[in-house]
C-alpha cells in the first residue's frame, strides 16, 4: 500500500518538475518527509499504522497458525484412526470369540474370590473420577477466558476505530475553517481584540474536537466495561453450567460402579446357580451382533468429529475474513489522509513558489543545486511550526 502511493506521489512531483523546466528562474525546494512530520494529523497516520499492526498480529498468534487447516487435520486424524479401528474389529477372527466367555467365567471366579477389592476398586475409581472431572473443568474454564479475551479485544479495537474515525472525520471537516482562522492570525495589523477573538475561534474547534473524541471515550470504556462485565456473567454462568453437568455425571458413573461392584460382592446371593447361568451366557453370545453394534458407533462417532471440526474451521474462516477487510479499510483511510495531507502541503508550497516568482517547486529527497529552500517558510504559512 505505501509502495503504490509512493509512486503515485513521485508520478505528480515528476509532472511538477517537467512544467517546471519550461519556465525560468529558479526551482524552490520542500522537504516534504519534515513537513509531513510536523503536520498536526501525523499523529493519526501513527495510530492507524498500530491499529494495523494490532490487527495483524492477531492472525500470527504463536500456537495457533492456520487454525482451520490445524482442525481439517485434526477431522482426517480421527477419521483415519476411527477407520483402522473398524478395520481392526473386522479383522477379528471368529475362534477368537470364543475366548470370551473363558473371560467371563474368570471375571465371575475373580469376583467370588476377592470380594475385599471392591472397596479399594472403588475408592481408586473414585479418585480417578474426581481427578478427570477437576482436569476437564480447568480446561473448560480456560476455553471460556480465552474467548473472552478475544472477544473484549475484538471489541475494544472496533470502538478505537471509531473514535480515530470521528477524529479524522472532524479534522476533515473543519480543516478549511482552521485554516482559514490561522491565515487571518498572520495578518500583523490586527488589533488585539481581533487577533483574541480569532484565536478564540480556533481555540473552541480544537476544544470541540477533543470533547468530542474524549465524550465518545467515555462511553467507549463505559461500554467496553459493560460488555467484559457481559462477558464474564457469560463465563461464570457457563462454568457453572458445565461444572453441574460434569459434576453430575462423575456422580452417576460412581453410583453405576457402586451397584456394579456390589452386585460383583454379593454375586453368590445374588446368582446362586452360577455355573448354569454362565453357560446359558455362553450360549446365547454373539460376536457377530456386538462388532456391528460397534462399528455402528464408531460411525457415528466418526461422522460427528468431522462436522464439529469442520464447524471449527468454518468460524476461523470467517474471522480472518472479517480481519482482514478491517485492516483493508484502515489502509484505505489512511492512504487518503495521507493523500490529503500531502495535498495541502504541496497546493500551499505552489502558491508560495507562485509568489516568490520561482518557476516551480522540487519535492525530491535531495534538494537541487541552486534552489531556494521554501520548508521553513512553507511551515510558518501553515502554521506547523
Amino acid at each position: 500500500m505505501r509502495l503504490t502511493m509512493l509512486r503515485v506521489f513521485a508520478l505528480t512531483l515528476a509532472f511538477i518538475l517537467m512544467d517546471a523546466t519550461n519556465r525560468e528562474g529558479p526551482v524552490g525546494f520542500v522537504d516534504l518527509p519534515h513537513l509531513l512530520a510536523l503536520h498536526p494529523l501525523h499523529g493519526m497516520l501513527d495510530d492507524y499504522d498500530r491499529a494495523i499492526l494490532a490487527l495483524r498480529r492477531t492472525q500470527t498468534i504463536s500456537g495457533l497458525e492456520d487454525p482451520a487447516a490445524r482442525a481439517q487435520n485434526g477431522a482426517a486424524a480421527a477419521q483415519r484412526e476411527s477407520v483402522a479401528a473398524q478395520g481392526r474389529i473386522e479383522r477379528i477372527p471368529a475362534s477368537d470369540a470364543g475366548a470370551d466367555p473363558a473371560w467371563e467365567r474368570s471375571a465371575f471366579a475373580e469376583v467370588l474370590s476377592s470380594q475385599h477389592g471392591a472397596d479399594r476398586s472403588l475408592n481408586a475409581y473414585r479418585s480417578e473420577l474426581a481427578r478427570e472431572t477437576e482436569a476437564n473443568l480447568r480446561g473448560f474454564a480456560a476455553g471460556i477466558a480465552a474467548r473472552n479475551q478475544r472477544a473484549l479485544a475484538a471489541r475494544r479495537q472496533q470502538l478505537l476505530e471509531n473514535e480515530l474515525a470521528l477524529g479524522f472525520d472532524l479534522a476533515r471537516r473543519d480543516a478549511a475553517e482552521r485554516l482559514t482562522l490561522r491565515v487571518r492570525l498572520t495578518n500583523l495589523y490586527l488589533d488585539g481584540a481581533a487577533r483574541a477573538k480569532l484565536q478564540a475561534e480556533l481555540s473552541e474547534i480544537e476544544r470541540h474536537h477533543g470533547a468530542a473524541v474524549a465524550a465518545m471515550r467515555r462511553d467507549n470504556e463505559a461500554a467496553l466495561a459493560a460488555y467484559a462485565r457481559q462477558l464474564q456473567s457469560q463465563g461464570t454462568a457457563a462454568d457453572s453450567a458445565m461444572s453441574a453437568q460434569l459434576r453430575s455425571k462423575a456422580a452417576a458413573n460412581l453410583a453405576l460402579r457402586f451397584r456394579v461392584l456390589q452386585a460383583e460382592s454379593n454375586a453368590v446371593d445374588a446368582l446362586p446357580n452360577l455355573p448354569a447361568r454362565l453357560d446359558w451366557f455362553a450360549s446365547t453370545y454373539r460376536f457377530t451382533t456386538d462388532a456391528a453394534a460397534i462399528i455402528a458407533g464408531l460411525r457415528t462417532a466418526r461422522v460427528d468429529l468431522s462436522q464439529r471440526f469442520a464447524q471449527i474451521a468454518a468460524v476461523d474462516r470467517t474471522s480472518r475474513t472479517q480481519t482482514n477487510a478491517q485492516i483493508e479499510q484502515l489502509q484505505k483511510n489512511r492512504q487518503e489522509l495521507y493523500r490529503s495531507m500531502t495535498a495541502q502541503i504541496v497546493r500551499a508550497a505552489q502558491e508560495l513558489a507562485a509568489q516568490r516568482h520561482l518557476r516551480g517547486v522540487s519535492f525530491s529527497g535531495s534538494r537541487p543545486q541552486g534552489s531556494v529552500d521554501l520548508t521553513g517558510a512553507l511551515a510558518t504559512k501553515l502554521k506547523l511550526i
